[in-house]
């Protein structure tokens, strides 16, 4: 395949990956299953939010950045983005209730819709008010932009802010593209009998609960030692391996590269019973090496053949009645990466804290700031409840302390 070249002010205009083709497909159909989304919460200090301010910057940060402006044209195989949409779209919010640990009182995030076929897909929200300070959100279509993307594109909205030059994008491939480029070997397979670490399924409760803590200590490993403590919690009750997803950014196999775009790839790490962060980290080591990462499921090409409301119900239908008998995973840690409160801030907005925001079942977002380690857990109600939630974070919390080098 041809060397995969870095263009200066790319444009993004490929036809939609099957993976790009199922993020879109979620929440067309109407029937409350929820959009995937990648959403980040900004907690920090401000004089007062000067609307004007933030909207020029955003206005010049989506200008650097086409892919801050996709839509999707055409339908099916041949849907393809176009970068002429709407550009992120700027709401302010006077006052909320939510003070950022969990879901309750959260519905102002998703209360303007995302579009994929006209734009905005993406939007940037100023709260001006909440127990927890003034906020910035920025949520965006997960077909459009991943963890690291939508990083990407909050980095230049603060270079805007600051008057600073923009570092724009660069790319006009796809994940599809760097993954036939690698064309890394088949993974192996793994058990598919996986159990939540919280146990068994008490109802059937499929909504999705959330809890956002700050725990203090370094990031040394902290993949590792999150996953080994998950497994730990999961090997309490269950005798089955305990199965980590971990998302990898294929940028890795493209050096230079600048995009918002989504090229997430997608590993798994067995974990029995006993093992611990360094057994994790050495598993880990060695699929990143073979660059398991990169494999592309043919057959998921096949999504493309499916109209999105259709795709969209047969994921609600199949996913509900799988989801709390059948997991994916027994959890999904995500790692965006240690935050520079400096390159959040500008003379108008002090950072406190960052931290993301998830709906995906399993997922734990994980980053590293001043405050300390922060954490965003999800788990479906049905094996959250009756105080099994708490009693997760809480062992999370206490074997995270535990396993610091740096205690």
């Amino acid at each position: 395949m041809a060397e995969l070249k870095l263009t200066p002010n790319a444009k993004v205009g490929w036809r939609l990956t099957p993976y790009e083709y199922f993020f879109a497909a979620a929440g067309t159909s109407g029937n409350g299953h929820a959009p995937m989304n990648v959403t980040f919460v900004l907690q920090g200090d401000t004089p007062g939010f000067d609307t004007d301010v933030w909207q020029r910057a955003l206005d010049r940060a989506s200008a650097a950045n086409s892919g801050s402006r996709l839509r999707i044209k055409g339908a099916l195989f041949w849907a393809q983005w176009t970068d002429d949409g709407a550009p992120p779209r700027l709401r302010v919010v006077e006052e909320i209730l939510w003070d950022g640990s969990g879901k309750t009182n959260s519905d102002f995030i998703n209360a303007e819709q995302l579009d994929l076929i006209e734009g905005p897909a993406a939007e940037l929200i100023l709260v001006k008010r909440s127990p927890i300070g003034s906020l910035v959100v920025f949520r965006a279509s997960h077909a459009v932009m991943d963890g690291m993307g939508a990083y990407h594109f909050l980095s230049e909205l603060f270079r805007a802010l600051r008057g600073e030059p923009l570092m724009g994008s660069n790319a006009e491939f796809s994940a599809l593209d760097i993954m036939r480029k690698v064309a890394p070997p088949k993974p192996s397979k793994h058990d598919r009998r996986i159990d939540w670490p919280t146990g068994d399924a008490r109802g059937n409760d499929t909504t999705i609960e959330s809890r956002t803590v700050v725990i203090e200590g370094s990031t040394s490993n902290i993949v590792g030692r999150l996953a080994a403590a998950i497994a730990e919690y999961t090997h309490r009750h269950s005798s089955r391996d305990a199965l980590i997803a971990v998302p990898v950014d294929l940028r890795r196999h493209v050096p230079g590269i600048l995009s918002t775009a989504n090229y997430t790839g997608m590993l798994f790490v067995p974990m029995k019973k006993g093992e611990g962060p360094d057994e994790f980290r050495q598993k880990l080591r060695a699929l990143l090496s073979e660059k398991k990462e990169a494999y592309h499921i043919r057959m998921a090409s096949i999504l493309k053949l499916i109209p999105f409301k259709w795709l969209d119900r047969i994921m609600d239908k199949g996913g509900r009645k799988k989801l709390l008998t059948s997991p994916m995973h027994t959890a999904m840690v995500s790692k965006v990466g240690h935050v520079d409160r400096d390159q959040f801030s500008f003379d108008g907005f002090q950072l406190r804290r960052y931290f993301g925001f998830g709906n995906h079942p399993g997922m734990v977002g994980v980053m590293g700031t001043d405050a300390g380690i922060e954490l965003n857990i999800n788990l479906p109600a049905a094996v959250a409840s009756n105080g099994r939630f708490d009693d997760f974070v809480s062992y999370l919390r206490r074997r995270l302390v535990e396993t610091d080098p740096g205690q």
